[in-house]
Formats: structure tokens, C-alpha cells, sequence
């Protein structure tokens, strides 16, 4: 679980490559999900709890996933 931390951490202060963060050349809602069909905004949210292309990770991870419905749930997991 250690090697998750880095991640996790990066993820949480904004130091990743998702649409919503890396093309403030284009609208906000027009930073799109390039991973899947759901033609969502890309945002953190969408990324952990939402896109159906990273169902089966989050099936691998289901400790983190149980009870978390929003964001800061998810980042509440103590471990």
C-alpha cells in the first residue's frame, strides 16, 4: 500500500494529467474524459469514482471504493 501513497498524494494536490487541469485553453465543461463514452468532464471525481474504464481497478481496490460516494470519502480511508 505504500507505493500507492506517491499517487495518492500527487492526486490529491492537483499534480496529475487530467483534462480538467492541464487545458485551460478550452472551457472547463469541454474538457471531456478521453478514456471513455460517458462525455463527462474529466475531473477527479469522474477519474476515482465514476469512468466504467477503471470499473475493474476499482474492484481490485474495493477497501477504497465501499463506502466512498464523493471525493472526500474517498481521501477519508484511513489507510
Amino acid at each position: 500500500m505504500l507505493a500507492l501513497r506517491i499517487p495518492l498524494g500527487q492526486f490529491r494536490v492537483g499534480s496529475h494529467r487530467l483534462q480538467v487541469e492541464i487545458d485551460h485553453q478550452v472551457d472547463r465543461l469541454d474538457r471531456l474524459c478521453q478514456v471513455c463514452h460517458l462525455k463527462e468532464v474529466e475531473t477527479e471525481g469522474h477519474f476515482i469514482l465514476e469512468c466504467p474504464v477503471y470499473y475493474e481497478i476499482r474492484g481490485r481496490f474495493h477497501c477504497l471504493f465501499r463506502d466512498s460516494r464523493t471525493l472526500t470519502d474517498f481521501f477519508r480511508y484511513p489507510d
